[in-house]
């Protein structure tokens, strides 16, 4: 019955309706350390200036306040962007700060304002989590509690510029 409500949530938080493209992948509930995400753009896609943000969705499971992600942004030919990231993701007195009904909670987080760039051939935006235990060395090879992941994009425009 849990298990079917956790789905339950995350087909109804899929069929959102939002006001730009977002492409989910789903981590049925663990991430590990050597996986990374890709999410395929079309050739044309930052040819005018875009918003991206990734949106985050974890369960109660999930048993940190913050998370690490590295991102890359890259053509066939080179890298645009490399980027090591944090983002809370629950308050000090341990309330999620995403929204979402049941135990899913969907964090989105904003990672770049106004790209533009004049690729060679098609963009590609690779994830993958960086998390580490306080106080280790050795970073967590299994994160517990994300069951997706997506790349969202949003035109700039004179609303949200």
């Amino acid at each position: 019955m849990h298990k079917q409500l956790v789905w339950l949530a995350i087909f109804l938080g899929g069929c959102a309706t939002s006001p730009y493209p977002i492409e989910y992948k789903t981590l049925n509930g663990s991430w590990k350390s050597t996986e990374i995400l890709t999410f395929n753009l079309e050739e044309t896609a930052l040819h005018s200036p875009h918003h991206l943000f990734f949106h985050l969705r974890n369960t109660d499971a999930y048993a940190y306040s913050n998370i690490f992600l590295i991102a890359r942004l890259k053509d066939t030919t080179q890298t645009y962007f490399a980027d090591t990231l944090e983002y809370a993701m629950a308050t000090p007195q341990g309330n999620w700060l995403g929204k979402g009904f049941g135990e899913v909670k969907e964090s989105v987080l904003w990672w770049k304002e106004s790209i533009q760039i004049e690729n060679k051939g098609p963009v590609t935006i690779e994830l993958e989590h960086a998390m580490r235990t306080f106080g280790q060395t050795q970073g967590v090879p299994v994160l517990t509690g994300i069951v997706n992941v997506g790349l969202g994009l949003a035109p700039q425009n004179k609303e949200n510029k």
